[in-house]
């Protein structure tokens, strides 16, 4: 401490000015000296910055006496801090105090770029860290662009996103699907208290809610806040003490990303997103599947379901300015810091040095004492039963469906290109079924001349593909897979102003250049067994439609390059009428180069369909949240 006391009474020869810390020096010793026990390690940096340090010149201090290892060392200190507080985690009265010392400042500046940076790029370019996949998750949304997006890992999950109306979801509005490889801690705190159903287990679902307690916990806490974020003003002291002893350019540049965050923290707060919000304050909120996650060729395992889960308030698009605008903020007065340091007077270069340890024991004080904004404190996560349920429950379970859905479908076999044209939204879903009253028939009924050789004219609506339906399987609890349901669809047709909903087999065709085969690689075969993949050029989907009887109707899509057209898959079509003796002919010659060989095993996939379909009825119909299961 005597080096301490040392530095503060350092006055230059030239400056002609007295040193009003004189006088105050040992008050500023006594409380280093009682804030040192709890933090030990800001004592040890200090020391070992002293260790580094060598006195300069009268007027001068070069960058080889000691800056170089003094920057090095305040890109450490303080660091895991720093970047808990840039990322949000003690709610928006944080930012301020991470940017308060300039100590562990990298990790400030990293944490900004990483939590405004899309997920899907923050492997790549390497910013990503436990930390940021704490506060904002790491996940891509499931569009049209998804498949461009390489993510690293395995997905943990997926989410749904619900507008909601005066505080329930609206059943027109599912405004995203996301696939999850990390929670934030937002939805993983709440998931850690959620039933893990194993496969096969019928379906247990909870309900995110507050108890009552948290209304006024809460208010206290926002006031909390606005104290926490005023207190940073004693950051002004700095900056006077620096100016008055003659700083040229350091007294604004130390205090430029402190003031831009506490303004930033200053509207957060203002407009209800500085933390958690009371929930009339919402307009959205997600639903969650957490699990080991089905694909074609994958059997699903346990799984977790969770509705109404707030939206974490960090995912905002003002958050993520901030940390945008804050990154390059943070970085330039890094820099100009450390290019200016060597040319400021030494006393104010000591005055500097002195308060970024102050404020670094301050900001240690202020993350221990401050509350999580991810605090599972009066959370509660009771079962969904029959009495108590979340709004628009079969709807929401079947967005959930479809979710899972659209991540099989970026890892079919069959590639994404092939699942175009199925049906992909759960409200336009619901209406069809509900438009033919959740009936589905064993087979479509023909006129009484259509034989087999004829044509018929239908018109296709929709089509419910086999990723749908396993998804939903997996979800509910029943022990029907991917495999199992490879060859499944339902068909939603138009006939004579009747929606029907009739369960059918469908095939991918394809072709296949022997000529460009090699030999010593590949087997040459006409069946090709379930999970071949294809290169996305000529195939065709076949589709058999039972009719009664013995009588079939099919229609195939015309050879198609889907990744740069249609397949033609909904539409009117001309079906031509067929019998179980010419569908085993035609897949006994190998020119479909599918796994079928006889009507056989259409009829096998046609009962599967059958199957599925009553258990997406069940689903739709509010019947299998409370039963015993299948």
């Amino acid at each position: 401490m005597e080096k301490i006391r040392a530095i503060l009474q350092y006055e230059p020869t030239t400056s002609g000015l007295r040193n009003p810390l004189r006088g105050n020096v040992q008050p500023e010793a006594d409380a280093c000296k009682a804030e040192r026990a709890p933090f030990s390690g800001v004592t040890a940096s200090w020391t070992a910055l002293l260790k580094y340090m060598t006195m300069a010149d009268d007027q001068n201090l070069g960058i080889g006496s000691g800056l170089v290892e003094i920057a090095a060392l305040t890109a450490l200190i303080g660091g895991s801090t720093a970047e808990s507080l840039a990322l949000g985690t003690r709610g928006a009265c944080g930012l301020p105090w991470a940017a308060m010392s300039c100590f562990g400042s990298m990790f400030t500046l990293k944490a900004c770029v990483s939590a405004c940076t899309p997920a899907w790029l923050r492997e790549t370019i390497g910013v990503r860290t436990k930390g940021s996949d704490n506060a904002v998750g790491y996940g891509r949304r499931l569009d049209k662009k998804a498949n461009g997006r390489r993510m690293t890992g395995e997905a943990m999950g997926v989410m749904v996103e619900w507008s909601k109306d005066k505080g329930t979801p609206k059943s027109q509005d599912c405004d995203a699907f996301e696939e999850v490889y990390a929670f934030d801690e937002w939805t993983a705190g709440p998931l850690r208290s959620c039933t893990v159903l194993e496969p096969g287990q019928h379906l247990q679902a909870h309900c995110y809610m507050r108890d009552p307690q948290w209304a006024p916990v809460h208010r206290f806490q926002i006031k909390a806040d606005w104290f926490y974020t005023f207190l940073s003003l004693a950051k002004f002291v700095e900056m006077f003490l620096l100016y008055y002893y003659g700083s040229h350019h350091i007294y604004w540049i130390t205090g430029l990303t402190w003031a831009y965050f506490f303004v930033s923290a200053t509207i957060l707060q203002l407009i209800s997103l500085g933390r958690a919000s009371h929930s009339s304050l919402q307009s959205k909120c997600i639903d969650i599947v957490q699990g080991k996650l089905p694909n074609p060729q994958v059997i699903g395992g346990e799984r977790k379901v969770l509705f109404d889960v707030p939206t974490n308030h960090r995912k905002s698009r003002l958050w993520s300015t901030i940390w945008a605008m804050g990154s390059v903020i943070c970085g330039c007065s890094l820099v100009a810091t450390y290019a200016q340091l060597s040319k400021e007077p030494v006393v104010c270069f000591h005055i500097w040095l002195a308060f970024q340890v102050l404020w670094l024991s301050l900001r240690s004080i202020f993350f221990h004492f401050a509350r999580r904004t991810d605090d599972m404190e009066r959370i509660i996560t009771p079962a969904v039963t029959g009495k108590q349920r979340p709004s628009q429950l079969s709807l929401r379970l079947l967005g959930l469906s479809v979710a899972i859905s659209k991540h099989q479908v970026l890892n079919h076999p069959r590639g994404a290109y092939s699942y175009k044209e199925d049906a992909d939204d759960p409200t336009i879903i619901r209406d069809y079924l509900a438009r033919g009253d959740f009936e589905f028939l064993d087979h479509l009924q023909l006129a009484h001349d259509a034989t087999p050789g004829s044509t018929v004219k239908l018109s296709i609506v929709c089509v419910i593909g086999d990723t749908l339906l396993s998804s939903v399987a997996w979800l509910m609890g029943s022990p029907l897979t991917g495999m199992d349901l490879y060859d499944c669809c339902i068909l939603v047709l138009r006939s004579s102003d009747k929606t029907l909903l009739v369960p059918a087999c469908r095939v991918l065709s394809g072709r296949v250049d022997y000529g460009n085969l090699d030999p010593e690689l590949t087997v040459p075969s006409s069946f090709l067994p379930k999970g071949v993949s294809n290169d996305g050029t000529d195939i065709s989907w076949r589709y058999w439609i039972p009719c009664g009887g013995d009588k079939w109707a099919y229609y195939s899509t015309p050879w198609a390059m889907p990744a740069k057209q249609g397949q033609g898959i909904v539409g009117e079509k001309e079906m031509q009428v067929t019998c179980g003796d010419r569908i085993t002919e035609e897949l006994m010659t190998g020119k479909l180069l599918v796994s079928f060989t006889s009507v056989k095993d259409v009829e096998g996939a046609v009962a599967q369909s059958a199957a599925a379909a009553r258990i997406l009825k069940n689903m739709l119909l509010d019947t299998t949240i409370d039963s015993s299961g299948y």
